[in-house]
């Protein structure tokens, strides 16, 4: 089954039942392993109350468990270091898939359904850096992409499409974290 997202998920049926999920390369992960012969797995639709819900049909028992793909909580329980590890996993993604749109550490845990204390010291735990170390450096990354891949880009115009309306703190940022300014880099980078 494809997850809204695209990702191809798939059961190891009749081998143990477990479900494992498949990169861009087509390598296989195991993604769950709920203990007991899985007969089938469904995905949620998208835009509805059901989004980021994996339902899990267990053969032998002809029962359901939901499963939050977001924070790994499945309908019987589980583990709280692993569904705080994938609520990590879960604000990386959004902080990719939202780099270019404001973006707060409260916003994030909303979305991964921790509090905002749990999430900032599990993120800080698991990252090796606090969440808005990392945001800033993530998006400094995403800048000089963008001017490598385009360098006609004016500063602005980058700042922008890394989530920085304000341009001049963008580049006091940028000057910062890397010791050159923004004109500078590109100059060196072309």
């Amino acid at each position: 089954a494809f997850s809204p997202e695209g990702v191809l998920y798939a059961t190891t049926w009749p081998d143990e039942g477990r479900v494992v999920r498949f990169d861009n390369l087509g390598n296989a992960e195991v993604f769950l392993t709920p203990g007991s012969p899985v007969g089938g797995i469904a995905f949620g639709l998208k835009d509805t109350p059901l989004e980021n819900l994996l339902f899990v049909n267990h053969l032998t028992e002809g029962t359901l468990t939901m499963v939050d793909l977001v924070t790994m909580v499945s309908g019987d329980g589980g583990n709280p270091e692993r569904r705080a590890d994938a609520a990590v996993r879960a604000a990386l993604s959004y902080v990719n898939d939202y780099l270019d749109q404001p973006i707060t550490l409260s916003e994030v845990a909303t979305y991964v359904h921790l509090s905002d204390s749990r999430f900032s010291v599990k993120f800080s735990q698991i990252v090796g850096e606090p969440f808005s170390r990392y945001l800033a450096r993530r998006r400094i990354q995403r800048a000089m992409e963008l001017f490598r891949e385009e360098p006609y880009l004016k500063v602005y115009e980058v700042a922008e499409r890394v989530g920085y309306p304000n341009a001049q703190y963008f580049s006091t940022l940028f000057k910062k974290m890397l010791g050159v300014s923004p004109l500078r880099y590109v100059a060196t980078a072309e």
